[in-house]
């Protein structure tokens, strides 16, 4: 995880997106490269998906405000998400989780239990090839370990897609104000 210092980076306007997606990339590149050992160029495929130009690792990009988070693996397919863990995804809950899967995650994640699941949801599709997957309907909570700590967890996830059928495991974690969630590993079919 990086912070991006940027003084022409202003998050809070609407006017400065292209100024910020150029320093969201340039600060990619930089932090990968730092990551991998060597200059590299990242771009994005035609559904917006990030890939490392001329190398296999994979890689997944997460940005909230100034602050950006990379995963890059050199087998695995992967997927990254940070959010604040206060953030209030409650308007919009009813678009990517049900009431019984907030009450099932409440009981190992009672911070903000919209939040887990909303980055566990996000980090799915980000790592699955497919289109149309609905977020209530295709990935739904399934089981939970918690780790010696309680800033980090481990969640099972079922997916249920008319291309695939199988569970994936969500690995989160609390760092400072943010929760950063990722999947690293292949999925149990």
């Amino acid at each position: 995880m990086s912070q991006i210092d940027d003084p022409n980076l202003d998050v809070n306007t609407k006017s400065s997106t292209s100024n910020r997606r150029q320093s969201q990339l340039l600060s990619a590149n930089l932090l990968a490269s730092h990551i991998v050992g060597r200059s590299i160029e990242i771009s994005r495929d035609y559904n917006g998906k990030p890939y490392i130009i001329d190398l296999e690792p994979l890689i997944s990009i997460s940005h909230t405000g100034k602050w950006m988070s990379i995963i890059i693996n050199d087998t695995n397919s992967v997927a990254i998400d940070i959010e604040r863990v206060r953030r209030n995804v409650g308007p919009v809950k009813s678009k990517f989780t049900t009431h019984a899967e907030i009450e099932k995650v409440h009981r190992i994640f009672p911070i903000n239990p919209e939040i887990l699941i909303w980055s566990c949801k996000e980090c799915l599709f980000k790592i699955l090839p497919f289109e149309g997957i609905l977020f209530i309907e295709n990935l739904v909570f399934d089981s939970a370990v918690q780790s010696n700590t309680e800033s980090r967890l481990k969640t099972r996830w079922k997916v249920t897609h008319e291309h695939f059928i199988g569970h994936y495991t969500v690995n989160s974690f609390i760092f400072e104000d943010f929760l950063i969630s990722y999947i690293d590993n292949n999925a149990e079919v």
